[in-house]
């Protein structure tokens, strides 16, 4: 009976996930990777570089399932395998992860090709074995990963992916991520702290076209609504995006302005999809879905936070 269970789990994920991703579903080999995408979005908060550092290092798939390795046997897999990517403790710390020492920031798997380079083999391993420097270096990158996993062990410990399929089908919203025509390719300029995943409801509307973010003062005064209303309005003339974050004052500007010129607009959230905060801008959040699109980082359900609107305005 179990397999029987799993297998129409499995079934019923696959149905989500081909739903949410529409055309994208079926590009090869990609659906354990936006799986595991999914699973890093419901672990960590938005902007968080050491996560992203690991996906870009080894894969959504492969660095989840190290993660989890991890909250049993410690971090020294994940940094074996960080190290053999040719990502050390410097790279490591450089992504934001731990603090890091200054020898462990100093030291790469490069520079032992680089000693091997410029002096003799002998000279080489008399400053330093090779052997020791990789041990050294795993050891200094398993350190600066503590302080993540223990950041991320209870999230890690109950992450349920298929519940958040199941939430984002209900809500009928779509999965996008990196590689995806629809991927606002602007975001990927935050380098480790860019969105591993973006759910959209609404039309795909910034792929290929300029974008412009207003954001300001929910306190407004008139003289800022007036600035802000006209740079939107030359905006939409020429054929942008109006960007911005469905707040109060200026973020409700720009978006009205922009609906009023017929211009497509997106609202960059701070909580889930499903979240449309603040209350007194839902019809107006509603219209943007309708002329542009909603967008937001973290799985639906996830409520906004003082935090989650700090990242979204980076």
């Amino acid at each position: 009976m179990s397999g029987v269970a799993d297998s129409r789990s499995q079934r019923d994920r696959d149905a989500a996930l081909d739903r949410l991703r529409g055309a994208s579903a079926h590009r090869s080999g990609e659906r354990d990777e936006v799986l595991a995408r999914v699973a890093w979005s419901t672990v960590v908060e938005p902007g968080d570089a050491d996560a992203g550092q690991l996906v870009a290092r080894l894969g959504a798939g492969r660095s989840i399932r190290a993660a989890l390795a991890a909250l049993d046997s410690g971090p020294a897999e994940l940094a074996e395998l960080l190290v053999g990517a040719g990502a050390g403790a410097g790279a490591v710390a450089g992504a934001g992860v731990g603090t890091g020492t200054d020898a462990g920031a100093r030291g790469s798997v490069d520079s032992v090709d680089s000693v091997d380079s410029v002096g003799s083999a002998g000279s080489a391993v008399g400053a330093c074995d090779e052997d020791e420097v990789r041990d050294r270096l795993v050891e200094s990158t398993a350190a600066a990963l503590v302080p993540a996993i223990a950041r991320w062990r209870p999230r890690l410990l109950r992450f349920d992916v298929d519940a958040v399929l199941s939430a984002a089908s209900v809500i009928g919203c779509a999965l996008v991520v990196p590689g995806d025509p629809d991927w606002p390719a602007g975001v990927d300029d935050l380098g480790p702290h860019a969105p591993l995943v973006l759910w959209r409801r609404g039309a795909p509307c910034t792929a290929g076209r300029p974008s412009v973010a207003v954001v300001g003062s929910r306190a407004n005064t008139v003289l800022g609504a007036e600035a802000a209303a006209e740079i939107t309005s030359a905006a939409a003339d020429v054929g942008c995006v109006i960007v911005s974050g469905g707040a109060h004052g200026i973020d409700a500007v720009a978006h009205r302005v922009a609906m009023a010129a017929g211009a497509p607009t997106v609202a960059v959230l701070a909580g889930g999809i499903d979240q449309l905060y603040p209350a007194a801008n839902t019809a107006m959040l509603r219209a943007v879905a309708e002329h542009g699109a909603l967008l937001a980082e973290c799985p639906p359900g996830t409520r906004p936070s003082r935090w989650r609107f700090l990242a979204r305005n980076l």
